[in-house]
Parts: structure tokens; sequence; C-alpha cells
């Protein structure tokens, strides 16, 4: 078995996931407490990581216009 992950399934920390959205780490914070906009975390004790297959998938449910799936 592999220890190796693959992008796709890489995790994210906060700062990183907010780079990865363009969005800033207290835009994040905020949705963790609020959950106004639903973004996907995994919360380990204290900790909120993001994963890059959750994010991808948020991205995807909510991408506006030229969406070939809708056709």
């Amino acid at each position: 078995m592999s220890d190796v992950i693959s992008n796709a399934d890489q995790k994210l920390t906060r700062i990183g996931a907010a780079k990865y959205l363009g969005v800033s780490p207290s835009f994040l914070a905020v949705d963790v407490v609020n959950r106004r906009h639903g973004i996907p975390f995994i919360k380990i004790g204290r900790r909120c990581v993001y994963s890059r297959k959750m994010l991808d998938a948020y991205i995807a449910a909510h991408t506006v216009g030229n969406n070939p799936a809708t056709k």
C-alpha cells in the first residue's frame, strides 16, 4: 500500500484551502462557525482541514453558467 496521497485527495490547511479557493482564511474561519456557504471541511480535534477533492466537488456544484452537465 502506498503512503503517497494523490493530489485529488490532498488535505489542505485553512491557509492552503483559502489560496486554492481564492478567498481569505478568515472567510473560511467564519464559514466554519456559521455554515453560510457550506464549504466542506474535516474536523480533527480543534483543527479544520480541507480535502481538495471535496473542494473541487463544492466548486463544481456552485459553478454558474456554461455548465455542460446541465445540457
